[in-house]
């Protein structure tokens, strides 16, 4: 859900707990650092080698794109925090992941190029 300046995340299922919240330039901030540039190669695994066949090399991140893709649930955003074991108890924060299929990158970028 987009509200003024942030991407809520909500489930309908649970609606007794605050929901958590990123807000849209953090976010925006974030996808461009870490997926700026990106390449998916394909290939073909065979007897513990794989045999690289295609990439696809994409940048020019669309600021538009990625929204429009996290409100409509195109991309989702995946909070990684896990409860440590031992002695320090409490939350470890393993950061904030986007998950999208393969074939929707397309609207997250304004060029892309097979190679």
């Amino acid at each position: 859900m987009y509200e003024i300046n942030r991407i809520i995340v909500r489930n309908s299922l649970h609606t007794d707990f605050i929901p958590p919240y990123w807000e849209t330039n953090e976010l925006l901030a974030a996808f461009a650092y870490k997926l700026r540039r990106l390449i998916v190669v394909h290939g073909t695994k065979r007897g513990g080698r794989v045999k690289y066949e295609s990439a696809r090399l994409y940048w020019e991140p669309q600021l538009s794109g990625i929204v429009q893709a996290l409100t409509s649930g195109v991309m989702a955003i995946d909070f990684d925090a896990r409860t440590t074991d031992g002695s320090g108890l409490g939350l470890r924060d393993h950061g904030t992941k986007f998950r999208i299929n393969i074939d929707d990158l397309q609207h997250l970028y304004g060029k892309n190029k097979r190679f």
